[in-house]
């Protein structure tokens, strides 16, 4: 663990002069000034700090990236949160031009080989030809791969691969 943690101090929170705890705690208490952050122990207990962080990370979404604030903070750092409003919430990341999407794009097409490239997320998907590629580049098996066909007649059974 003391390996493991001199990692994360150096490549992850930095080198400083200053104690990492006491930098770490410096830092949550200037971007949750309406909370008194003491402790990475016990003031996380009331899941109140988490609720104050989430609910800064949703403004910043909400002003940056125009995401509406669909949900309560609380209903998302809660272990009660329902799975539809949930991904309702998230889903908002992932609409076209939004920054979710366009770093799903990114991380489909460095996995796509060279000679292909996804524009968008609709057309380009309908012949199944992308989404064969994308499983065969991440090692899945897709028998039969070079015979898909570009006909829309057989989109429906190059999915089915």
């Amino acid at each position: 663990m003391g390996l493991i943690w001199s990692l994360i101090v150096r490549y992850q929170i930095g080198r400083s002069k200053f104690p990492p705890k006491k930098l770490m705690l410096a830092w949550l208490q200037a971007v949750i000034p309406e909370r008194r952050v003491g402790n990475f122990t016990t003031d996380w207990n009331s899941g109140i700090l988490l609720v104050a962080n989430c609910r800064r990370a949703m403004e910043i979404a909400r002003r940056e990236f125009g995401i509406p604030m669909v949900l309560e903070p609380e209903y998302l750092a809660s272990p009660f949160l329902d799975e539809l409003s949930g991904m309702t919430y998230l889903s908002y990341f992932m609409k076209e031009d939004s920054p979710g999407f366009h770093a799903t794009l990114r991380w489909v097409n460095s996995k796509l080989p060279q000679t292909s490239s996804v524009r968008n997320f609709t057309k380009e998907w309908n012949d199944g030809k992308v989404l064969c590629s994308l499983v065969r580049s991440l090692g899945g098996p897709v028998p039969g791969y070079d015979k898909l066909s570009s006909e829309p007649s057989q989109w429906e059974a190059n999915l089915n691969l």
